[in-house]
């Protein structure tokens, strides 16, 4: 009982340094078409709403150091509830709104160290 308590323990603990290391890519090297899940207070301050404190982007292009994005056009209360929009909605054309947006990369890096983006999809 025990041993496999730890094994189960050991295999999601390595599961989540796996799933890191592949957000770190990610992150290192963004794509068009990425997805990231957001504090959205932590990238625009004027959405800073207690009870809906999470979002989304999506990346429209990288160029150089450069990233740009759309947001969606929705807040959420929790990341279970961006997730089922996403795949609900998340193709629809009128999902993100129209107004591009940009960060540099090494300001992606530390939104991300600092907990504010807490997952990107690809």
């Amino acid at each position: 009982g025990i041993a496999v308590a730890l094994l189960a323990i050991a295999g999601l603990l390595v599961l989540g340094f796996i799933g890191k290391q592949q957000e770190q890519q990610k992150l290192a090297a963004p794509m068009p078409g990425d997805i990231y899940i957001v504090k959205i207070a932590e990238f625009e301050p004027s959405f800073n709403q207690p009870t809906f404190p999470y979002s989304l982007f999506k990346i429209s292009s990288v160029e150089g150091q450069n990233v740009h994005f759309v947001y969606a056009k929705r807040v959420f209360g929790n990341i279970k509830s961006v997730r089922k929009s996403l795949s609900d909605d998340g193709a629809k054309s009128d999902f993100y709104a129209p107004e591009q947006h940009r960060v540099d990369l090494a300001t992606l890096k530390r939104r991300y160290d600092a907990g504010a983006i807490k997952e990107i999809k690809r």
